[in-house]
């Protein structure tokens, strides 16, 4: 039941009072809080003509109607720290916000090179939250580390660093270095980080920094997708960013490394459940998600796969993830560890 209702959440979402992000790097929406404390990330965004589930309001309380049962939800409450400003005087919610329950996300370069060349992915809207003025293009690592100071004493407990891609790609490897480093130095937090491949000695300078797990997004393992949906991507290619996930299995260790598999993008279930295998086979935790359409992105205006397609991929992806002895929960940190934008693991322990 629980897993059913979380990709019935993640893929079709609800209407909320008040709508989550829905712009920025990532999968976006708004956290809700199942019956046995599941966080799922709801879409709050939707193109014309598809229609989200209604939440009923009683006495306060959300619930949603279900398989023919009235199943109350919980809007996750924003941190505290939404409302403190660094010692520049910034506010923290601009550098860093609040995914799921206890994972810290912040974009450590939300700009990419992708948008000016014209090979951008289709399904991302990185650059929207700087036109809004919802977040600055460059965070300042010392101002990060205060903010995950102050996220650490509200029991958040690890950090997701994503990038888009500047022109000089070293450049990131600095700023990940210098993160890592200080967060480290000042606050009890494990770091996830996710990049393009940058190459074995590139990911040994990461775990000797102390990032504790990594993620290097093929998104697909249809190779004709790639070049449409991923242009800038498939230009660096499948080859070597399976190359780089076997180094960072190796460097990181089993369970540490994922890579995103978005369903909706023009794949079939064949080459997603291909894509599990392989990627599993080599120790990467494969996380399948479905496409949340953006505001700003190519995609817009399409629609997410349906809750059934969903449903079907999760559980023969699970029996996939078995047969490989990956566990996600053994993650330390990012989104693999968050869990919420995806039903794998609830199909995986059978709930």
């Amino acid at each position: 039941m629980i897993a059913e209702l979380k990709t019935e959440l993640i893929t079709r979402g609800v209407e909320l009072p008040e709508k989550g992000r829905t712009g920025g790097a990532g999968p976006t929406g708004q956290y809700l809080v199942l019956p046995n404390d599941t966080i799922a990330c709801a879409p709050s965004y939707w193109p014309e003509g598809y229609t989200p589930n209604k939440l009923k309001k009683k006495d306060n309380k959300y619930y949603i109607d279900f398989k023919g049962k009235e199943i109350e939800l919980k809007i996750r409450r924003n941190p505290e720290y939404y409302t403190k400003k660094t010692s520049k005087g910034q506010s923290m919610k601009k550098l860093a916000l609040l995914h799921g329950v206890n994972c810290l996300g912040t974009t450590i370069y939300q700009k990419c090179r992708f948008f000016d060349e014209g090979n951008e992915c289709r399904y991302c809207a990185i650059e929207e939250t700087l036109k809004d003025r919802s977040t600055v293009k460059e965070k300042d690592i010392n101002e990060l580390t205060e903010v995950a100071r102050e996220a650490r004493k509200e029991n958040i407990t690890h950090m997701t660093v994503t990038t888009g891609v500047p022109p000089q790609e070293d450049y990131i490897i600095e700023r990940l270095v210098e993160l890592a480093k200080t967060v480290k130095k000042n606050v009890n937090m494990q770091i996830h980080a996710q990049l393009l491949p940058p190459g074995k000695e590139n990911l040994e300078k990461l775990w000797s920094a102390g990032i504790d797990t990594i993620g290097l997004h093929l998104e697909t393992w249809d190779e004709d997708i790639f070049k449409k949906v991923c242009p800038g991507k498939a230009e660096i290619g499948r080859r070597k960013f399976v190359k780089d996930i076997e180094h960072a299995v190796e460097i990181f260790g089993e369970n540490q490394v994922s890579s995103f598999m978005i369903a909706g993008i023009g794949e079939t279930d064949e080459s997603i459940l291909t894509g599990i295998k392989e990627l599993s086979n080599r120790g990467c935790v494969p996380f399948l998600t479905p496409l949340h359409p953006l505001p700003g992105s190519h995609f817009e205006k399409r629609h997410p796969p349906k809750t059934d397609r969903m449903n079907k991929l999760y559980k023969k992806a699970s029996e996939i993830l078995k047969e490989n002895n990956i566990r996600p929960r053994e993650n330390k940190a990012g989104c693999v560890r968050c869990g919420s934008c995806t039903a794998l693991y609830e199909y995986l322990e059978g709930v």
